[in-house]
């Protein structure tokens, strides 16, 4: 399968193996190219290549600047970029080194999307430098208004991500004689527009030279902008005034040709703090050999200023290049950003970090606002930095028991923390919404703590099981007359099939559970970020996480359904099996066979590299968002059909830290095994099972024997009327249409409350375009209640209940309530999402969608904390009211349900 399909072409007479890699590098960093993941370099014809990307939006977005400048070791190498492998007609030029393109590419979006009721909205993609110069000339920019103003629209410009976004009033579509629709008269004038200015780069050393110290040059009409560091400079203006500059600059040069070498100048070369400290004491070493007569000075913001001769400051610029691309740079990515909090907080100080972890002057350490970077001249050196770093640092989040015992639990950890951080802070914890205890700091300091809270859990139950365990006549094993309790697991069970394969199903830490193969719940990026993935990969090492992004670098993104091998690093096992299970909702409800093949796929792995052991979680029931039943029967009809015969794997052991999971399993295993089952009793703990500090697990196998249970309160559905931006909560959802925030009332409401920071943040987060059901989380935000903010791409309505338009907006909002899982979140306020005038859903459609989703995720979710759904019915919004008769509270629980007024609700059902 092509994983990287979306290729650009370029010509050049031949490339060494040194140069392919520098270009593939810089393909990959988006600040310098616009690029992104993408593959590696081949020759495709005479002296054609092509390097292709993963994903659309990046080649556009790489072909927005068709000409590239890469600075290489025999001088700078330009690269003319296209789509295809046709070579486009050729224009001559009076300059000889300049590098223009007058007619740049245009790269409409999406079809015309509305925006604020009745409004008109289109983006384009083009120059950024082109889109700079608009901004900043007062002539261009106020005649480029004039003719829009005339079409009825106005526009935004947005040059670091070459977007133009155009909008337009009601009345936009019958502006001119009325043939051609709004989007075409817009596209023709940005045509025009681009046919009338000209960007020029110029990329030869002497004139970029001549272009970086004459202030003449530019003007109001004609902008000069220098990237140095990249190696070029970019004129641009209307066509005729840049032919104008361009041969002053000729004209410049000749005159001053003889004496440019003596001319005493000064450039500036930006490395960065951290790349500074590690390449400074080198760079000065070097510059006092080769060239004495330049002088070098440090700047406060990690840049260096080179004075002298202009050819010596040439040289010495040059000089600096080569050192800089040496640089090997490395995120961490297993550092979350509360960590990187701390860190900061304690080890800011440049210099600190690297101190502590004994790094010496070889890495240098640089801790950003949301992600850690190690920079170093050795790969070994970064491999053991990444290692050192993550074995010192680490944190743990525990789900507590709400009431008395965590107030007295909140004292102790107080005190404790207080204790451990007399001569210097060593660890933090903190209490978030809910009953969420996050731990941070030093790793053995962190442990200890979880020690001490399991300790103290310990000591304060009184739950204590004791005797023979008695079977149920539902087939479930549990103590007579007791429900499922606090601090006790799920008992272990195990299978003998007819073919030999011993089956165990139990509850435990699959990190310390010891077997020839470990299978890990991974996604399709092999990115081990959250659930049992990130479980595995702390407990495995960096060395884990490495060798899954290595993989996925050489054979690309692991489809759905198949099975990866890796090291397990320091897991206890000889490989680490990546399963890639299905996401629920994204399949077309074929959740159990995709399921029931990428079992198969690790069960036939394992043979074929002849292992005797394999662990198994239960794929998929986590944040993937398959039920729980699915997913058990899946998973165990793959292992039964295995089975079936003789093997050389002879134990699968089915193993995942949710009690609720394990016996789902055992439930699937009791219909569907044919073999023996056997009880080895009722197991509190065991050396692959760790204690919970879950409230209490739900066991409805058993409910009919032991009677009627209370139901356990986990979801709660407060349904009010009011304004969203005005919730306390943990975070809000905002909907919209295609990628802009601003398209709903209430995107705009949010706005106007947290003002220009919501837009900025905003683009920051989004990364570009956003398809209906995805959402951008942006955080930070003053001015509201709630500093978080989801912003929920939609579709309108199609007249369809199982339409696409429905099914983004279940795929939405089912997403976004996982994400509140994984990050902790204990509460979250939505509108009814859709039923505005802009998205134009039916009232009982968006509520029911939201109902069920929000029951489903009740059903799912695998922490048993309490979290609220508030949804806020705006006042004016009296269908909504009528449907809800509001105020309402709800409580999803075991054997409770969600109980509208059916008379009210035009079809909506009871959610039971």
């Amino acid at each position: 399968m092509a994983v990287y399909k979306y290729p650009v072409f370029f010509e050049v007479h031949s490339l060494d193996p040194a140069q392919k890699e520098k270009i593939e590098k810089y393909f990959q960093v988006r600040r310098k190219s616009g690029g992104g993941d993408c593959g590696r370099i081949h020759n495709v014809g005479d002296n054609v290549y092509k390097i292709a990307f993963i994903d659309r939006t990046v080649q556009e977005r790489v072909l927005q600047k068709p000409n590239h400048v890469l600075e290489m070791p025999g001088g700078p190498l330009s690269l003319t970029l296209r789509d295809s492998l046709e070579t486009p007609p050729t224009t001559t030029s009076p300059v000889s080194s300049q590098v223009s393109h007058q007619s740049l590419p245009f790269h409409p979006s999406l079809p015309v999307q509305t925006s604020p009721p009745g409004g008109l909205e289109h983006e384009l993609h083009l120059d950024s430098y082109l889109l700079r110069y608009l901004k900043e000339s007062p002539g261009a920019g106020r005649d480029l208004q004039q003719q829009l103003s005339s079409l009825g629209c106005s526009v935004h410009l947005y040059p670091e991500d070459g977007r133009a976004v155009v909008r337009g009033s009601g009345q936009a579509g019958s502006c001119g004689d009325g043939v051609e629709p709004w989007k075409a008269q817009v596209e023709r004038l940005f045509k025009q527009l681009q046919e009338r200015y000209k960007c020029h780069f110029e990329v030869d050393p002497r004139k970029l030279q001549t272009l970086l110290q004459s202030s003449t040059l530019g003007s109001e009409d004609v902008r000069v902008y220098c990237e140095a560091g990249e190696g070029f400079a970019v004129v641009v203006g209307e066509g005729p005034e840049v032919q104008a500059k361009l041969k002053e600059l000729e004209a410049f040069q000749s005159q001053g040709l003889s004496s440019w070498k003596q001319e005493k100048t000064s450039t500036t070369c930006q490395l960065g703090q951290s790349k500074l400290r590690l390449l400074g004491k080198v760079i000065e070493k070097d510059l006092g050999e080769v060239v004495p007569g330049v002088k070098m000075t440090r700047g406060d913001s990690g840049q260096l200023e080179l004075m002298g001769s202009a050819s010596e400051v040439w040289t010495a610029r040059k000089l600096v290049t080569d050192k800089i691309s040496l640089v090997l740079e490395r995120v961490v990515p297993e550092v979350s950003l509360h960590l990187l909090s701390f860190l900061r907080e304690q080890y800011g100080r440049p210099g600190n970090l690297s101190s502590l972890l004994g790094l010496g002057h070889h890495v240098e350490v640089e801790l950003g606002d949301t992600e850690l970077r190690l920079f170093s001249l050795s790969s070994g050196k970064l491999d053991q930095a990444e290692k050192d770093l993550l074995v010192e640092f680490g944190e743990d989040k525990i789900d507590m028991p709400n009431g008395a015992l965590l107030v007295e639990l909140k004292s102790k950890l107080e005190t404790k923390v207080k204790e451990m951080n007399q001569s210097r802070c060593q660890v933090v914890a903190r209490f978030g919404p809910g009953c969420r205890v996050q731990l941070l700091g030093h790793l053995k300091q962190v442990q200890e703590l979880r020690e001490e809270i399991g300790a103290f859990l310990k000591d304060q139950s009184s739950v204590r099981v004791v005797g023979r365990p008695q079977q149920n006549h539902g087939g479930a094993v549990g103590e007579a007359g007791a429900g499922p309790r606090p601090n006790e697991t799920v008992a272990a069970t195990s299978y003998h099939l007819q073919g030999g394969l011993h089956v165990v199903v139990c509850q435990g830490d699959i990190t310390k559970e010891r077997a020839d193969a470990l299978v890990n719940a991974a996604d399709e990026n092999l990115d081990h970020a959250v659930g049992v993935a990130a479980a595995l990969s702390r407990a495995g090492g960096p060395e884990v996480q490495r060798a899954s992004r290595d993989l996925v670098r050489q054979i690309g993104r692991v489809p759905t359904g198949t099975v990866v091998e890796t090291t397990g690093g320091n897991l206890p096992c000889k490989m680490l099996l990546h399963a890639v299970g299905p996401v629920g909702g994204s399949v077309g409800g074929n959740e159990r066979p995709l399921l029931e093949k990428t079992v198969k796929a690790a069960l036939d792995l394992a043979e074929t590299l002849e292992l005797q052991t394999l662990a198994m979680p239960c794929i998929s029931s986590g944040i993937f968002g398959v039920p729980l039943k699915v997913c058990s029967e899946a998973i165990v009809s793959a292992v039964r059909d295995f089975g079936r015969e003789q093997r050389i794997l002879t134990k699968v052991t089915l193993i995942d830290v949710s009690g609720e999971a394990v016996r789902a399993m055992q439930e699937a295993c009791d219909r569907l095994l044919q073999g023996k089952r056997e009880f080895p009793g009722w197991e509190v703990e065991s050396s692959t099972t760790t204690t919970t500090t879950h409230a209490p697990q739900r066991d409805t196998t058993a409910a009919s024997a032991r009677g009627p249970a209370a139901p356990e309160v986990c979801v709660q559905v407060e349904i009010i009327q009011g304004t969203i931006e005005k919730q306390e909560v943990d975070a809000l959802v905002s909907p919209m249409v295609g990628s802009d925030p601003l398209s709903s009332r209430i995107g705009n409401v949010l706005s106007e409350a947290a003002g220009p920071a919501l837009m900025t943040a905003f683009l920051r987060e989004s990364g570009g375009q956003t398809a209906p059901g995805d959402n951008v989380l942006v955080e930070g935000l003053s001015g509201l209640s709630s500093g978080r903010v989801f912003f929920l791409s939609c579709a309108h309505w199609d007249n369809n209940p199982q339409g696409p338009a429905v099914q983004a907006l279940r795929q939405g909002v089912r997403k976004i309530l996982t994400a509140c899982e994984i990050r902790g979140f204990c509460s979250i306020a939505l509108p009814v999402v859709g039923t505005g005038e802009v998205l134009q859903f039916p009232h009982n459609v968006a509520t029911q969608v939201l109902l069920e989703e929000v029951r489903r995720y009740e059903q799912n979710r695998a922490s048993r904390t309490p979290f609220l759904v508030r949804i806020v019915v705006h006042p004016n919004d009296r269908d909504s009211t009528k449907l809800f008769k509001l105020p309402r509270m709800l409580c999803i629980s075991e054997g409770s349900y969600m109980a509208l007024d059916q008379s009210k609700t035009s079809g909506l059902c009871c959610l039971v």
